[in-house]
């Protein structure tokens, strides 16, 4: 994914917005982070304390990842 399609996302997203960017729940969102969703690896988070994050290029990184595992 390119960068600059990116650039609307702000640095660090929390689980809502990452839900908005995948078009999924909040509830999916969280069982993506926990690692819950059978076959599909674990999207990585940064935690400040009760708080988990996404960082945008992590989140882009894990998309671009999941295409290319469907693609091939």
């Amino acid at each position: 994914m390119d960068e600059s399609k990116t650039d609307y996302m702000p640095v660090m997203l929390t689980l809502g917005e990452v839900a908005k960017v995948l078009r999924c729940s909040k509830a999916q969102t969280c069982n993506l982070t926990n690692g819950k969703v059978t076959g599909v690896p674990t999207l990585p988070t940064v935690k400040y304390g009760k708080r988990k994050v996404v960082r945008r290029q992590t989140l882009v990184a894990w998309m671009e990842a999941r295409e290319s595992e469907t693609a091939g």
